[in-house]
């Protein structure tokens, strides 16, 4: 009997990485197709053909395309805060933990993986509107107000300012992604984070 429950054990064990592996292949294909032909280029044809595998097992892992346009957000969400979890040195003085922070934000949302993001809200806002419902962003929101208190224990200011500081950041790194994707150069990138960096000190300290 504990044989039978050791192999069922290992045998969901090993499907589950493998369902894993299929997911993030699909999520990888996705993210290529957006970011070579933009929103209108990932198909379920392109998607399935892409990522190796039939639409019939993309749609078992996701369910349909919105499910997988969900799943980009999520795991974009998620990778953004491990990249940020690595890189902020809760030990130096605020103004050094501010840069630290900025840089790190404005690494990420130089990626393909965030292009991609701006992609499909762009390309989705009207038609599917849970993507970025309330109840969506105040999760999100939650989760980076977490994060960021862990940065900057010291601060005194309260959450509501937090979250406030946390959306200008993002959109002014967003607005700062968009200008260069239509000029092709922002001139003095570092002034600009420069002021971010300014900003957020006056507010939080």
């Amino acid at each position: 009997m504990h044989k039978v429950i050791q192999w069922s054990a290992d045998n969901a064990g090993k499907q589950a990485t493998k369902s894993k592996k299929t997911q993030d292949k699909i999520l990888k294909a996705v993210i290529s197709l957006i970011h070579e032909g933009g929103f209108a280029a990932a198909s379920s044809t392109k998607i399935a053909r892409a990522a190796g595998i039939s639409w019939g097992v993309v749609q078992h892992h996701f369910g349909d395309k919105k499910g997988i346009l969900t799943a980009v957000l999520d795991q974009c969400t998620c990778d953004y805060i491990e990249h940020m979890s690595k890189t902020v040195d809760t030990r130096v003085s605020p103004k050094k933990r501010i840069r630290q922070y900025i840089k790190q934000c404005w690494q990420f949302y130089q990626s393909e993986q965030y292009l991609v993001i701006l992609e499909i809200l762009l390309a989705t806002h009207a038609t599917h509107t849970e993507l970025t419902s309330p109840k969506v962003l105040r999760e999100r929101a939650e989760t980076l107000l977490i994060q960021w208190q862990g940065f900057f224990p010291d601060s005194t200011a309260d959450s509501n300012t937090i979250s406030g500081v946390i959306r200008h950041v993002h959109i002014i790194l967003t607005g700062l992604v968009i200008d260069h994707v239509l000029e092709g150069e922002v001139l003095d990138i570092g002034w600009h984070l420069d002021c971010l960096s300014t900003t957020i000190e006056s507010q939080i300290y």
